[in-house]
């Protein structure tokens, strides 16, 4: 008979029951603690995604509104874009939020690959800035991290950005002057170089300078402004300016008989060389100018002086080309070159912003924006025999007892807000300088004019509505009246309502510049 028998000892594997029990408990404060670390991590990258998203969108707000001469000033805009207040930019779960802000002038040499505009007189930084640094510091509540007595973690992010100093877009700039008899008139106290007080005229074109020095006429990625294949020119060209002025020159182009006008040119005189005119006016840019063959408003003149340039500059960080037309036309100082003014007629503006616009359709360039820059001293004052009915053009006056009429030789003041109304519906930007624009004025107009071409009130238009109704909107920032500083003419010191305020003629044009282009995060090493 077979007895069995069972073992008195157990399976091996009997002697580990309960041990994954005692694993589990020995590990939980790990498994916790990496939960904590999972959760309460990713939580705190998210917030801090948040407050360096608030801190960098605050520096390019405060950036763009460096150069603004009004409120709201940059360091109200960056604050409003930051983390702390509840403007734009706050969240929950930031707490304990902290900002700060400071400017600084950097030389844009120093980075010649970041495009950093030059440093510039501001009311939020009167000793001059062109960057500024926000910081900002937060905390963030933790939930699994409390166990271990971490409740919070602190967060902090810099950001810097430029003043507007970038190339995006890149612009056609058609500068309109006014080289009628009162510019070339007196000094302008208000206005010196070199200790020395100038014309009108020659302060007009040392703004220009101004602006010239501040305009990127190639790629900033390029160290050389590469010449391109016409004169004036450079290769893939950014920033391009022209230059008219007013009143105009003798032309040939059709429907205009003018040269029963002007003076018969030696042999051998330069001449300008323009689509519209190959024959007649010697070049503003000719050291010493000769004498201009000024033509009657109706006698369809010719406005352009040059058309696109972009080689006034070598390069986005150089100095002016002394040997650009450009800079000829207006290097007052240099070899007496610059604008010559005209005595021979008064101010009729819808002709020059009526070819303004011309030119800047027949050369329009997808993805580059038109802007006209007209100055004056704003008293449209020419009467039949400097303006006339018979002008040529396709802006007509549209309501009153003349509609039809394309410039109409009274009503001045109110073709040129017209004429404007027309470049700002083709979407071009149009920034007015005031200069000297007396508050009465505009003698050749009828009552019941507004600034922008509305009839009914019964009032007469003044120099300074006109220059106001021609500028794009907001006037904060395309509308500027300088004071004339001229004792002959006391009546020209008056700064206009409404406009942006600036007092000085190269500030005007350095903050155009500054509007002309867009803040840009750069390194925070940068400042």
């Amino acid at each position: 008979m077979t007895k069995q028998t069972e073992s008195c000892e157990r399976p091996v594997r009997n002697r580990q029951r309960g041990q994954s029990l005692a694993l589990v408990a020995a590990l939980l404060p790990v498994l916790l603690a990496m939960a904590a670390l999972s959760i309460d991590l990713g939580y705190a990258y998210l917030s801090y995604q948040q407050l360096l998203a608030a801190t960098r969108a605050a520096a390019l707000a405060g950036g763009a509104a460096i150069p603004n001469t009004a409120p709201p000033y940059a360091s109200t805009v960056a604050l409003s874009y930051s983390a702390l207040t509840g403007d734009l930019n706050a969240h929950g779960n930031l707490q304990n939020v902290s900002f700060s802000y400071s400017f600084a002038c950097v030389p844009p040499s120093s980075y010649p690959g970041l495009g950093i505009p030059p440093c510039a007189l501001y009311p939020i930084c009167p000793s001059g800035c062109n960057m500024i640094q926000v910081q900002s510091t937060a905390t963030v509540r933790t939930f699994f991290a409390k166990i271990f007595g971490v409740t919070s973690v602190p967060l902090s992010a810099t950001a810097v950005a430029s003043a507007k100093g970038g190339q995006v877009p890149p612009y056609h700039v058609m500068m309109v002057m006014d080289a009628t008899g009162s510019m070339g008139q007196g000094l302008d106290t208000g206005c010196t170089q070199s200790g020395m007080s100038v014309s009108p005229e020659q302060c007009a074109e040392y703004g220009i300078q101004t602006l010239l020095l501040q305009l990127d006429p190639c790629s900033v990625s390029l160290a050389v402004c590469s010449p391109g294949s016409g004169p004036g020119t450079s290769q893939n060209p950014d920033d391009q300016v022209g230059l008219m002025i007013f009143p105009g020159i003798c032309s040939s182009t059709a429907g205009g008989v003018t040269t029963g006008n002007c003076p018969v040119l030696a042999a051998g005189s330069t001449l300008t060389n323009t689509v519209a005119n190959t024959t007649y006016a010697p070049h503003e840019y000719v050291c010493p100018p000769t004498a201009v063959p000024w033509a009657a408003y109706n006698n369809n003149p010719e406005y352009l002086i040059l058309g696109f340039q972009s080689n006034y500059r070598f390069s986005d960080t150089s100095g002016l080309n002394t040997g650009s037309n450009l800079f000829k036309s207006v290097g007052v100082g240099t070899n007496n070159c610059g604008i010559v003014t005209a005595n021979a007629y008064n101010t009729f503006y819808a002709g020059a912003m009526q070819a303004a616009q011309d030119y800047l359709t027949n050369n329009n360039t997808p993805g580059v924006q038109n802007v006209i820059i007209i100055l004056s001293d704003g008293d449209a004052n020419a009467n039949n025999s400097g303006a006339g009915q018979s002008m040529h053009g396709n802006v007509a006056q549209v309501d009153g007892p003349n509609a039809g009429f394309v410039y109409k030789p009274l009503d001045g003041c109110e073709q040129a807000v017209q004429a404007a109304t027309y470049a700002k519906n083709q979407g071009t930007l149009i920034y007015s300088v005031s200069y000297g624009s007396e508050t009465t004025g505009c003698s050749t107009d009828q009552p019941g004019y507004v600034s922008g071409g509305v009839h009914g009130d019964g009032n007469y238009p003044t120099p300074c509505s006109t220059m106001q109704g021609m500028s794009s909107l907001p006037l904060s920032q395309y509308f500027y009246s300088i004071p004339m500083n001229d004792s002959s003419n006391p009546t020209q010191v008056t700064i206009c309502p409404n406009a942006v305020p600036i007092t000085t003629l190269n500030q005007v044009f350095s903050t155009i510049a500054a509007q002309l282009t867009v803040s840009r995060l750069v390194p925070n090493g940068v400042f």
